[in-house]
């Protein structure tokens, strides 16, 4: 249950997410059209015709340079580690962490961290080899089976697609599953609600407000000496609750080992209050101490 931020690619996954919910709309779009439902322009069919008909120019170089290194990005950003936000300290239950914290302690499951990871790898991926492949045809060392790939596709007939009777369905089909994977993945990234009651292992007529009890716990923490404010929340860490109690420390010359200390008897005195439930407790001590106010 180690505190650590989220991923770095989380927040390119976010919009990953958005696009592929616009793609979905798109797609559905041209659907409704094909079905007669709506009218107007079909866009899909008018895109696969504009890559059909393209042919090499002096852009493709510096535009496939470009895409490749966003590809590069993300691809990056995908494989950079999760970072943790504090390190143990010698009490068991208390971390510390001297540095400003300017990503805070995630509470993303490990499913979600991978998904998001794996989608802007994917991504990434093909970003590079689209980039490479623009720039590898605009000076001329394009694989011939590449070439012969594309001219197989263009004996397929795809302007003539729009009029087949399996196109609306495919695009309905496209669609559906685009905007369905794009708003689960948007969904994985939900604040967590927070578990208010459990019931007590020992007597299970008995129960607990955590909500309750992570409150009470963070105020203690806030008026002990050398902590000028703490909150506490409840999250789930593979699958167990914990009561995650954060404290910052204030301007004070409080000594370390006395935030530790008093970090300690707050996480004693919360687990004594949850005894019998299947509960941990960490507490979360920022020692990057805010500068004291000028009184100029």
């Amino acid at each position: 249950m180690i505190p650590k931020a989220a991923p770095k690619a989380t927040g390119i996954a976010v919009v990953l997410a958005l696009l592929l919910c616009v793609l979905g709309v798109i797609v559905g779009r041209d659907a409704l059209i094909a079905f007669g439902a709506v009218t107007g322009s079909p866009w899909i069919a008018q895109a696969i015709d504009s890559v059909v008909d393209l042919t090499v120019a002096t852009w493709m170089l510096p535009a496939g340079i470009a895409v490749g290194v966003v590809g590069l990005i993300l691809l990056v950003l995908a494989l950079v580690p999760r970072s943790r936000t504090h390190r143990r300290s010698d009490t068991e239950g208390v971390w510390l962490s001297r540095r400003p914290q300017r990503t805070h302690v995630s509470t993303m499951g490990r499913a979600a961290a991978v998904a998001d990871r794996l989608g802007t790898a994917v991504v990434g991926l093909a970003l590079i080899a689209l980039g490479v492949a623009a720039a590898a045809w605009q000076r001329g060392v394009l694989p011939d089976g590449i070439h012969d790939a594309r001219r197989t596709f263009d004996t397929w007939s795809p302007t003539e697609w729009d009029e087949q009777g399996w196109w609306q369905w495919t695009l309905a089909a496209i669609a559906v599953v685009a905007v369905l994977l794009g708003l689960r993945w948007l969904y994985a990234h939900r604040p967590r609600r927070q578990p208010a009651q459990l019931t007590s292992d020992t007597d299970e007529h008995a129960s607990v407000d955590l909500s309750s009890a992570a409150r009470h716990a963070a105020a203690e923490f806030a008026a002990a000496p050398g902590i000028g404010s703490a909150t506490a929340r409840v999250v789930r860490v593979k699958g167990a609750r914990v009561v995650r109690i954060s404290g910052v420390a204030d301007d004070t010359e409080t000594p370390t080992a006395d935030l530790v200390t008093s970090a300690e008897q707050v996480r004693t005195m919360c687990s004594s209050a949850l005894a019998g439930l299947t509960v941990d407790t960490q507490v979360l001590v920022d020692l990057a101490r805010r500068p004291a106010k000028s009184t100029r």
